[in-house]
């Protein structure tokens, strides 16, 4: 998980080196993990965290790994999560294990929404405010299954899928 400072900001985690920035968003675009209703963690608790399916449960979406293994090598690789930070651990060697990226990279660039943000699009649309112009200007683009966030990044000038 990326470690950002109390106080600090989301820029500090992108390296200041000029390179391309690749964002990932991990539920529904690189595994299958639509959030269900608030029923389905009542009714199956062990099944789901937080209104997402267990880890156990998902599917990798094969196009979106290979695309960030296409890209993994050109650049720094960030990974938005809404899933909750208990899941780190998890959610990291899951990534890992579909993708070419080694472990420390992407637990060091894993990044959970917080508590504060009432939704991930609210989280979304945080961590890019909190960016300054220079990291965002190395955005080579966004894939994010969300449309209402994909609308979010392209009107903010990232290129997003």
């Amino acid at each position: 998980m990326a470690f950002i400072p109390r106080g600090g900001s989301f820029s500090s985690i992108v390296p200041s080196a000029r390179t391309n920035v690749f964002v990932f968003e991990v539920d529904g675009t690189l595994l299958t993990a639509d959030r269900e209703p608030d029923l389905a963690k009542f009714t199956n608790p062990i099944e789901y965290v937080n209104g997402y399916p267990a880890l156990n449960r998902c599917k990798p979406v094969t196009a979106s790994f290979r695309l960030l293994n296409t890209f993994s090598g050109k650049g720094e690789v960030i990974f938005l999560t809404g899933r909750p930070e208990e899941q780190k651990e998890e959610l990291t060697r899951w990534i890992s294990d579909f993708s070419m990226l080694p472990i420390g990279i992407v637990r060091k660039n894993l990044i959970f929404k917080s508590a504060a943000d009432r939704t991930l699009l609210e989280f979304k649309q945080r961590w890019l405010s909190e960016l300054d112009d220079s990291v965002r200007s190395r955005f080579a683009f966004v894939i994010d299954s969300d449309p209402d966030a994909s609308e979010m990044w392209a009107s903010s000038g990232v290129p997003a899928f």
